[in-house]
C-alpha cells in the first residue's frame, strides 16, 4: 500500500513540475490535459502487491469477550467506589448531625449493599446506640453489623 501511495505522490509532483516549468504559453492546456490523464491512470492503477491480511474471526471474538469482561470489571469497580463513598458520606452526615466526629469504614456484600459499618470515634455508649439505631433503620442493617472499634473515653 505504501508503494502505491508513493507512486501517486511522485506522479502528482511530476505533473506539478511539468506544469510549472512549461509556462503559460502555447500548449499549456495540452500539458495540463496530458498531466491530468497521466495522474488519473496512476491513481486508478491498483497496487500489485496489495493483499488483505488473514482474518481470524475466532481471535476477534476472543478479544471482544475479553474487552467486555474488562469493561464489566471496570464498571463494577466504579459502582463499588461510588456506593462506598455515598454510604460513607451518609454515615458521616448522620454522625455530624449528632455532634460526633467519627471515621467510617463500609463493607459491601456481593450485591453492592452495605453489610457492615465500622465506626471509630469518641462517642458515649448512648450516642453509639443512637447512631447505631439510625443506621440500622436507614440502611436496613442489623445492630450486629454496626461495630465501634474504639471505646468511649470520658473527658472528665
Amino acid at each position: 500500500m505504501s508503494g502505491y501511495l508513493m507512486r501517486l505522490i511522485c506522479a502528482a509532483i511530476l505533473c506539478a513540475l511539468v506544469d510549472a516549468l512549461g509556462g503559460s504559453g502555447t500548449g499549456a492546456g495540452m500539458r495540463r490535459l496530458t498531466a491530468g490523464i497521466f495522474l488519473t491512470l496512476v491513481a486508478f492503477s491498483l497496487p500489485t502487491e496489495f493483499a488483505l491480511p488473514e482474518l481470524d474471526p475466532d481471535r476477534f471474538f476472543r478479544e471482544a469477550e475479553q474487552a467486555a469482561v474488562q469493561g464489566e470489571a471496570l464498571a463494577r469497580e466504579a459502582r463499588t467506589e461510588c456506593i462506598m463513598q455515598g454510604c460513607e458520606a451518609y454515615v458521616l452526615s448522620k454522625a455530624e448531625d449528632m455532634g460526633l466526629e467519627v471515621s467510617v469504614e463500609i463493607v459491601l456484600d456481593a450485591d453492592l449493599q452495605p453489610c457492615r459499618v465500622m465506626l471509630s470515634g469518641n462517642a458515649s455508649p448512648l450516642q453509639q446506640q443512637e447512631l447505631c439505631g439510625v443506621l440500622c433503620t436507614e440502611l436496613g442493617m442489623g445492630e450486629e453489623d454496626v461495630l465501634w472499634t474504639r471505646s468511649y473515653q470520658s473527658s472528665e
